[in-house]
This record gives C-alpha cells, structure tokens and sequence, in this order.
C-alpha cells in the first residue's frame, strides 16, 4: 500500500517525499521536487517488488466487494487527521484501494 499513499500524497507532501528518492540513490539536484517525489515512489515500488512482497490487494485476497469495508475501517483511524491531503470521504480511499487492486 505504501506506493499507492504516497502517490495519492503526492501533490501535497511533495517535498517530503522528495528526499526518499535522495536517499534511495537517485541524483536528484537536476530533478524538480515534483520529479523527485515521483523517483521517491517509483523507487519505493522496486523496493517491493525486490523484496518479494506483493504489490497489489488482490494478490493477497482483497476483493473489491471489499472496498467499502476497508475503507470504513480507514475512516476511523485516528492518525487520518495528519495525512497530508486531507481525505474527505470513503471514496477518497476507495481511490487509492482501486489503484491498490
């Protein structure tokens, strides 16, 4: 899930992400905070994928009848009040879950 937020975070945690794509190896002086934060994520989604982990929801047994559930469930935690865009609604989450399946 980790890529998935972080690209749904993009636009408004940029230049905290921007650092990651740094500290993953990328030369990032001639790269734009847009452009870092984008290395960020893609270098977070290698990382996954050379670990071995799976990198979507239904490799793990996700449905999407699952979706509303889950994304009820995100609703209530406490620590959704400091993402850094804020999410408004279950379908802010059922965004990211799609692009997570």
């Amino acid at each position: 899930m980790l890529p998935h937020a972080m690209d749904f975070n993009r636009m408004a945690a940029a230049d905290r992400l921007a650092p990651v794509a740094e500290a993953a190896g990328h030369e990032v002086r001639e790269l734009s905070i847009p452009q870092a934060a984008v290395a960020a994520i893609e270098s977070v989604r290698r990382l996954v994928k050379e670990l071995g982990c799976p990198s979507r929801l239904r490799d793990v047994g996700v449905k999407e009848s699952d979706f509303p559930l889950l994304a009820e469930a995100v609703m209530v935690e406490a620590p959704l009040m400091q993402n850094p865009r804020p999410i408004g609604s279950v379908s802010d989450v059922i965004e990211v879950l799609r692009k997570a399946w």
